[in-house]
């Protein structure tokens, strides 16, 4: 549902950063350009969540891969809705 936005917005990345790689000790141009990609990386992360909010998948994963994934998620507070699968 998402991934083809992901890959090409993962693309426009590398490609912005690899352009940018040999550029001799321009810092600033650097920064602005990491900046950007995070700066975007937010907003379609907060648009790929709201695309997806409130779907439930055919075959939900079981309880143990569903707690991981909510661990890591805590860790790095990555926004999640619960979502009770099987009830």
């Amino acid at each position: 549902m998402i991934q083809t936005e992901q890959k090409k917005a993962e693309a426009t990345f590398l490609e912005r950063a690899r352009a940018i790689q040999d550029v001799d000790n321009n810092l600033e141009e650097k920064r602005m350009v990491t900046d950007l990609c995070f700066s975007e990386a937010r907003e379609n992360t907060d648009h790929w969540i709201d695309k997806i909010d409130g779907i439930v998948p055919d075959n939900p994963p079981g309880f143990l891969y569903r707690q991981a994934w909510e661990k890591r998620n805590r860790i790095v507070h990555f926004p999640t809705n619960r979502i009770q699968v099987g009830q």
